[in-house]
């Protein structure tokens, strides 16, 4: 890895700028901080944009496209004032079973009900806009793996540090194999960033956070019929469908005099 990483800290004001990495794969990442504390109320203001960027923790590549400014007398006022993007993708990344299960006391293991030791993620994808502390993505997380695809959204109150997500499973397999991804797959996230409570949502998951009807066993053709829908949406790649709508959107965004 080659760059430059400057960290300075003056009377209070901290700056990390320029950073500019490069990695011989061809992975890039750019960004600044700066927070300043010289007064009662202190500022921040951080960017950074990672492209093809070699994961040191898991392998694979991620993307990280983030554009946050907020001030406060403290952090939490800080995050209770915050503004701005965040989005970040990973892709191409091997994962062993038993770490997927570490997660939600064994939930996520029963929604990829693999033979091997390992499944290959490829991709997971978030993005959120905060607006004044609010941090809302109905609809904008995605993961997929060859077996399953996840789709989920919510909100964080970043005021009060409650959560409410949700995150839903469709198969990607055929009807035969979609005995263990069912009914009891349907998660719901609540509870506090500092004490999160994870359980099951039969009622209200899919349609409130995905966007569709999910599982819900009607009995007969229809439950089939079902099946059927949410495999062809399962197979769709929902992380380039996520990226792009982003792309759309800042394709969309009136120019400032500085973008033109």
């Amino acid at each position: 890895m080659n760059g430059t990483i400057a960290v300075s800290l003056d009377d209070g004001l901290l700056r990390v700028d320029p950073l500019d990495l490069s990695q011989t794969n061809g992975g890039s990442g750019i960004g600044y901080l700066k927070l300043d504390a010289r007064s009662q109320e202190a500022v921040l203001d951080v960017a950074m944009d990672f492209d093809n960027f070699v994961s040191p923790r898991f392998g694979g590549l991620f993307d990280l496209d983030l554009d946050l400014d907020g001030r406060g007398e403290s952090v939490a006022d800080m995050m209770a004032s915050l503004n701005g993007h965040f989005a970040a993708a990973l892709k191409d990344v091997e994962l062993e079973k038993s770490f997927m299960s570490q997660f939600g006391a064994g939930l996520l293991s029963n929604l990829n009900p693999l033979d091997s030791d390992k499944t290959k993620l490829e991709c997971a994808v978030v993005r959120f806009n905060i607006e004044d502390g609010i941090a809302r993505f109905n609809k904008k997380i995605a993961a997929q793996t060859t077996e399953v695809t996840w789709l989920g959204g919510g909100k964080i109150n970043l005021k009060t540090e409650d959560l409410d997500m949700g995150i839903a499973p469709k198969a990607r397999g055929a009807i035969s194999g979609l005995t263990n991804v069912g009914l009891a797959s349907l998660v719901h996230i609540g509870g506090t960033l500092a004490e999160p409570k994870i359980g099951i949502d039969l009622a209200d998951v899919a349609k409130k956070y995905v966007g569709y009807t999910a599982f819900f066993a009607t009995g007969g053709l229809s439950f089939i019929a079902q099946k059927v829908v949410d495999t062809a949406q399962a197979n769709v790649n929902q992380c380039e469908k996520i990226l792009g709508d982003l792309q759309a959107a800042e394709d969309e965004a009136p120019k400032t005099e500085a973008d033109r």
